[in-house]
């Protein structure tokens, strides 16, 4: 479906027609000039506040967070969290570049 195809089918859901030519160029600078996206006051904390603001959330929502020296540390600290819980020792994990390098073999039950 083409964009004017769309437009079209939401001005008759409107009942009206395309907008005037003044109504159109007062949208159209609106638009232009507003911010592109919201930029959070939290983004430009330093990054170990930001960390400590994310584990405070993340705890607050009644989460876990367990920190691990590196990545090597991380499939030992999965598989201590799911024994812990008494879940199975089964999960998803999505395709990440950085979690390539994960030893998940270490761990051969995961």
């Amino acid at each position: 479906m083409t964009k004017e195809a769309i437009l079209g089918s939401i001005r008759r859901g409107l009942r009206r027609g395309p907008l005037p030519a003044d109504q159109r160029a007062m949208l159209e600078s609106r638009l232009a000039a507003h911010p592109r996206h919201l930029i959070p006051a939290r983004s430009r904390l330093p990054r170990p506040q930001q960390v400590a603001l994310f584990v405070r959330n993340v705890e607050k929502e009644f989460g876990t967070v367990e920190r691990v020296p590196d990545l090597a540390a991380l499939p030992a600290a999965v598989a201590d969290y799911l024994a812990a819980q008494n879940l199975p020792p089964r999960f998803v994990l999505a395709p990440h570049p950085d979690l390539a390098g994960v030893p998940w073999s270490d761990r051969p039950m995961l």
